[in-house]
């Protein structure tokens, strides 16, 4: 096929997210478009390991009751501002809020403590063996807070895709992040054909 037709992703999904903004939803119709805007400190792997993200390194404490993150630097959200620790503070805090429906994963973590712009610690109130994997959850994004009450319809993460625009019941479009701070995305856009069953 010729370079242009192989710009776009057609991809047909059977209903709408319930909003995108991940970390206020239990809908996988949401993870399954917001994956590709927002980012974690860490991953799972196919073989169920942990691997870097946001964070470059880190270390979880001798007694598992706390996790230092180290933030990789550089890394800008969609609306060009470079993410930090405090960011992350606020994100993870987040999902302690009445609101959001995956509070009980986070209910160990009882304190955050910036120790510099890129360098983060969480603790908890007992011994946690599984902290780590809490925050590889496709919740537990990274978010701006001066986006925060918008990104139920207007996304801001530091993911490969930006958001461009959603037509309910019709389609949902994302565009390559050109600014990304890992290997670009090699396709340029991704096109989301609501299709229902």
């Amino acid at each position: 096929q010729e370079a242009s037709s192989r710009d776009t992703l057609n991809v047909a999904i059977m209903t709408d997210p319930e909003g995108l903004d991940p970390q206020k939803t239990s809908a996988t119709s949401t993870y399954f478009v917001t994956t590709n805007i927002y980012e974690p400190l860490v991953v799972m792997d196919e073989n169920w390991h942990i691997q870097p993200r946001l964070a470059e390194s880190w270390e979880v404490a001798d007694d598992y009751k706390s996790v230092t993150f180290h933030l990789k630097k550089g890394v800008k959200f969609h609306n060009g501002r470079e993410m930090t620790a405090q960011d992350v503070k606020f994100s993870i805090e987040r999902l302690h809020e009445d609101d959001s429906p995956k509070q009980k994963y986070y209910a160990n973590i009882t304190g955050a403590e910036i120790v510099d712009d890129y360098t983060i610690t969480f603790t908890t109130e007992k011994p946690d063996a599984v902290l780590l994997t809490s925050f590889a959850y496709p919740w537990s994004v990274i978010v701006p807070e001066e986006c925060a009450d918008t990104l139920k319809t207007a996304p801001v993460g530091t993911g490969a895709y930006r958001f461009d625009n959603w037509v309910p019941q019709q389609e949902l479009n994302l565009t390559r992040n050109e600014d990304y701070y890992d290997t670009l995305a090699s396709i340029e856009k991704v096109a989301y054909k609501i299709v229902p069953d």
